[in-house]
């Protein structure tokens, strides 16, 4: 049976794996109680009360959640919570989800929910191949779970509750794509991935190879023998990506060329940097020179 499909902009639509015979109790209480927690927390501090209500903002403006009018057929509430990271260059709050929340029935949804299996390389392998380039760059997929759909069917099993401040009464929400958290996310996004480079193989042969063998989760490190090689791999690959809905961000690379046609808001490094000669990737530092060098 096949569980994916792609919507008319070329987006994936994913199916949740969910186990058979399932028994979610009722979760919207202890939401509600985890909510009132929170509240009373971040209302201690307005900087992280504000990037809260701004990350649920943008949620809703993207069109990744969709407010529910009533709470018929809703399977499960997921509470959610904040990561606050002050030295990201990017996303310094996120908010997660917690899909191992237990419902009435004292069932998480991340209990029903099967894992997937493994369908990348080694890291070990793409870090190997990462190293016998000799022009090299790295990027990652800009929010990519976001960027899949969930069936629609299903979506009532992504409910949670939000209001804007705590003097509001709360109003129930469904999350419309792979929600970061669910013990399937990371399966989900790395097999679509892969169906990236099936689905496109003839028009986009280039990226197609290194969507099976170059990624690691989101995250592609990869490269060429030569400069007008990797510039030909590099705008395949950003082609492929968008045809599917996904773009790539924080770009880094060990030519210059490579980033000159790459907006500044999406490059991890810039060249003449001074305080920036290295570069993190997958908890690896490696050198922008002639010759890439990784340390531990």
């Amino acid at each position: 049976m096949q569980t994916y499909r792609t919507d008319n902009d070329g987006k994936y639509i994913v199916s949740l794996p969910l186990k058979e015979n399932i028994q979610l109790g009722n979760p919207i209480q202890i939401a509600k109680k985890r909510l009132d927690s929170l509240w009373k927390r971040v209302n201690n501090d307005s900087s992280i009360a504000n990037l809260y209500c701004n990350f649920m903002k943008e949620y809703e403006e993207l069109g990744h959640m969709q407010k529910k009018d009533n709470s018929d057929n809703v399977k499960y509430v997921m509470p959610h919570h904040r990561v606050y990271r002050a030295d990201s260059s990017t996303t310094k709050l996120r908010v997660v989800f917690d899909t191992s929340a237990a419902s009435t029935s004292c069932v998480s949804l991340n209990k029903c929910l099967l894992k997937g299996g493994v369908v990348q390389d080694y890291l070990f392998s793409i870090l190997l191949r990462f190293r016998k380039h000799k022009v090299v760059f790295t990027a990652d997929v800009k929010k990519t779970y976001r960027q899949i759909w969930v069936n629609p069917d299903q979506c009532n099993f992504q409910c949670i509750l939000w209001e804007n401040r705590s003097c509001e009464e709360p109003s129930l929400y469904k999350l419309l794509t792979v929600t970061y958290g669910t013990k399937s996310a990371p399966y989900l996004a790395t097999r679509v991935l892969n169906q990236f480079a099936t689905d496109e193989r003839k028009k986009f042969p280039l990226a197609s190879a290194v969507s099976l063998k170059d990624f690691y989760i989101d995250d592609v490190l990869s490269g060429a023998d030569n400069v007008s090689s990797a510039l030909k791999l590099q705008q395949e690959l950003i082609s492929r990506l968008k045809a599917g809905g996904m773009e790539l961000h924080k770009w880094c690379a060990n030519i210059e060329i490579l980033l000159e046609n790459v907006p500044t808001e999406d490059q991890g490094y810039q060249f003449g940097d001074s305080d920036k000669d290295t570069v993190k990737t997958l908890g690896l530092r490696w050198t922008q020179k002639k010759i890439a060098s990784i340390t531990l």
